[in-house]
Order: structure tokens, then sequence, then C-alpha cells
């Protein structure tokens, strides 16, 4: 339970270093407005606030992914070498609910953002 607690909070920094990531770049983009720079429509879309974030909610969906299937092999790697070892094979056992309870925290925080971008949007 205590590594979960850790992953959830390390998942939580992470998402709060990207959003505070793009409101920097945003405050940034403010301070150039001044200075009258003439950019494309289509560049101006792509450093808006809203893509920034559509785009980190998408990197944090993929690195989560990609750590749900290294913890569910590496989980499975301890559970096929336990050899009759009972610890060894919790562990294993443990280590892969840990990583689908993740990914189910991951998705249900993805579909709670997707309902809230569309009652806003």
């Amino acid at each position: 339970m205590k590594t979960f607690k850790k992953r959830l909070s390390q998942t939580l920094l992470t998402g709060t270093l990207i959003f505070t990531t793009a409101g920097s770049v945003d405050a940034q983009n403010s301070l150039n407005n001044d200075k009258q720079i003439t950019i494309s429509q289509q560049t101006q879309d792509a450093f808006s606030l809203s893509n920034l974030i559509s785009l980190g909610i998408n990197a944090a969906l993929i690195a989560a992914a990609l750590l749900t299937v290294i913890f569910l092999i590496v989980g499975g790697v301890q559970c096929l070498t336990a050899k009759g070892n009972t610890s060894g094979y919790e562990n294993g056992r443990s280590r892969i609910i840990s990583a689908l309870i993740g990914l189910a925290v991951v998705a249900a925080a993805y579909a709670i953002l997707t309902i809230i971008g569309t009652l806003f949007s």
C-alpha cells in the first residue's frame, strides 16, 4: 500500500509539473505579445494553453501505459521465477495488482478530464 501511495504521489507531482510548465509558457507568450510579434494563426494555435494541456495529458497517458506494461512484465517474471517461494510469488502478484490498479486510476482520471473538457468547451 505504501508503494501505491508513493506511485500515486509521484504521478500527481508529474501532473502538477506539467500544468505549472504550461502556465509559465502561457505567461511567457503574454509577455511577448507586447512586442507586436506577428505569428501565423496556425503557430499561435499550436502554443495555446489547451493544446499544451492536451499534449501533457497524452504524454502522461503514454507514460502510464508504458510503466504498466513494464510492471506487468516484471511482476510476471517474479511470479515465474519464484520456484515455489511463496514470498517471491506474492511480491510478483502484488506488483501486477498494483500496476493494474494504477492503470485504472489513470484511466478514471482521463475519463473525468474528458467529461470536464466536454462540459466546459
